[in-house]
């Protein structure tokens, strides 16, 4: 199942700034196990988007209480689950087996 997490900072930039190094780890530990696709700043930088790939909400929410961010308290986030129907044709049959591909 695919999860858009959309991150929301809760503190001041100069009280994420410490943590940022510790986040951005996580966020690479979890791409090279295949969790996370892609991971990025919103636009005006009020949090974070991270598109993950994981078992169930319950395997997300583990996953994302590991975040230095969340561990830290200085975001919360939201995570929508989604069952791909359609995708393009390059898109890794992995992370929606069960779509059309288009």
């Amino acid at each position: 199942m695919l999860f858009s997490i959309t991150l929301q900072y809760t503190r001041a930039a100069a009280d994420i700034a410490p943590h940022l190094d510790a986040h951005r780890q996580w966020l690479v530990e979890y791409i090279k196990r295949g969790s996370i696709i892609l991971a990025g700043p919103l636009e005006p930088r009020t949090g974070g988007l991270i598109l993950a790939s994981c078992a169930d909400m319950a395997s997300m929410q583990a996953m994302m209480e590991q975040d230095p961010f969340i561990v830290e308290q200085v975001a919360s986030y939201a995570a929508q689950a989604c069952r791909p129907a359609l995708v393009a044709s390059g898109f890794p049959a992995g992370w929606a087996p069960d779509a059309n591909v288009v």
